[in-house]
């Protein structure tokens, strides 16, 4: 016997990781976003007071990390805003990536949570 019960055709909701991507640059975070925005939701922010509730709210699967800043060449002013993550509560991953081939720097932001570290 036909069943008496609609038929419904399921539907999948595809939800996408989060990427959150600190980079003072612009033009770079539109790149960036545009090598990420067909795999992942992609948030994009600079570093300001605000940026850590917004890493807080959106709860990205990963946050990208830029650490070459202008006020600090050698990656020092990079490294504090992933200590300052890290003090924060964030426990995600965090990938760096820098111009900067230095060793010491590499070591530093492991040594501070990053998880990855690439190079531009």
């Amino acid at each position: 016997p036909a069943s008496s019960f609609p038929s419904f055709e399921r539907s999948r909701i595809v939800v996408k990781p989060i990427v959150f991507i600190v980079e003072q640059d612009e033009l770079v975070a539109s790149a960036l976003r545009a090598l990420l925005e067909d795999e992942f939701d992609v948030c994009l922010a600079g570093w300001n007071a605000h940026t850590v509730n917004q890493i807080h709210e959106w709860a990205p699967m990963v946050i990208l990390l830029d650490l070459d800043w202008s006020s600090s060449p050698t990656g020092e002013e990079g490294i504090a805003v992933l200590q300052h993550l890290r003090q924060a509560g964030h426990t995600g991953k965090i990938i760096v990536y820098t111009a900067i081939t230095e060793r010491r720097l590499a070591v530093r932001a492991i040594q501070h949570g990053a998880c990855e570290i690439l190079n531009k």
